[in-house]
């Protein structure tokens, strides 16, 4: 037997990645399950709405750790915030106005990843176009491992 988040194939689907990314502290299972029972059903607005509302919070939360010093609780943060701010940027197509949408997350959601950055020991970088494009993906039986990108 196999539990549906959503009836919308999409939504589920990002749910259940959402949760899968809990174990390396990408997620919370409370938080995920609190906005999957939220957004509407197959509604693209509701569901970017609602997964923004907890990316800002959750940012809002990193900022806060970060100002009295608190760098890791920070880090995970910024760390989920980013991964809501994607998740909602997923139905954003589906929203009235995309455009306006999309210039209002994805600035947000880049955001929280680069000040993550300096909380990751050892100190991650920005990838570049030229280090991304050398980067590619081999497959091995259990899952996709990336070759090491040259310095």
């Amino acid at each position: 037997m196999r539990y549906r988040f959503s009836e919308n194939e999409q939504f589920n689907y990002e749910i259940l990645l959402a949760l899968g990314a809990t174990w390396q502290q990408g997620a919370d299972v409370g938080e995920v399950l609190t906005a999957a029972s939220a957004a509407t059903d197959g509604d693209a607005e509701t569901w970017v709405s609602t997964w923004a509302t907890l990316a800002r919070a959750v940012r809002a939360r990193a900022e806060k750790c970060a100002a009295h010093g608190r760098t890791v609780s920070a880090r995970d943060a910024y760390l989920r915030a980013a991964g809501y701010f994607g998740t909602a940027l997923v139905a954003v197509d589906g929203c009235a106005d995309p455009e306006a949408r999309l210039a209002e997350l994805f600035p947000a959601a880049t955001a929280s990843t680069a000040s993550r950055r300096p909380g990751t020991r050892p100190p991650s970088e920005s990838p570049s176009p030229t280090k991304a494009s050398r980067c590619r993906a081999t497959s091995s039986a259990r899952r996709a491992v990336p070759e090491r990108c040259p310095p």
